[in-house]
């Protein structure tokens, strides 16, 4: 009989769903608008924002990830309206 460690188990199935998914993911030949040369910049400062605040650690040492994945958690089955 052949022990596998949870640990090992997760990297295998990880590797095997990441050679399953990949795909081309962006339209061929797509053309940017004139100005994405412009923009480009802000779209990476938001996006580096937005991730640096959900990295965030409160006092209390728990994380903004945590609280949003803790909420999802609570409301989990509850229909909104």
């Amino acid at each position: 009989m052949v022990f596998v460690t949870p640990l090992a188990t997760l990297v295998f199935l990880s590797t095997l769903s990441g050679l399953s998914s990949a795909a081309t993911v962006q339209k061929p030949l797509l053309q940017l608008p004139a100005d994405a040369a412009q923009n480009r910049q802000a779209v990476k400062d938001m996006f580096l924002y937005s991730y640096n605040a959900y990295k965030l650690v409160f006092p209390c040492g728990t994380t903004v990830a945590q609280i949003l994945m803790g909420i999802a958690e609570s409301t989990r089955g509850v229909m909104m309206t």
